[in-house]
């Protein structure tokens, strides 16, 4: 891991975004995403025995360090390279 603000921040004025840890975010796992609301809101219709997570962590290649990375994992799965995407309406 590195010191927080270590690197220069993102187009969005965001820093440390990606690779301590794939996030799990709130969406059940559905292959066609192009399926997904359009208004952000959680994908909650699909198989919710896998959820998806998105990102990169520090045992990830480099071809998935993106924020749009996304894959599917069952729900009992504890990993130390898993942590969540925390959000907020604005």
């Amino acid at each position: 891991t590195s010191e927080a603000g270590s690197y220069s921040a993102n187009a969005f004025g965001l820093y440390d975004m990606l690779g301590n840890a794939s996030e799990w975010v709130e969406d059940c796992y559905v292959n066609n995403f192009t399926a997904a609301p359009t208004d952000g809101s959680p994908v909650l219709n699909g198989d919710c025995g896998q959820r998806v997570v998105r990102g990169g962590s520090w045992k990830s290649d480099a071809g998935d360090m993106r924020i749009a990375n996304r894959r599917r994992i069952t729900t009992n799965v504890r990993d130390s390279s898993l942590g969540f995407r925390v959000a907020a309406d604005l």
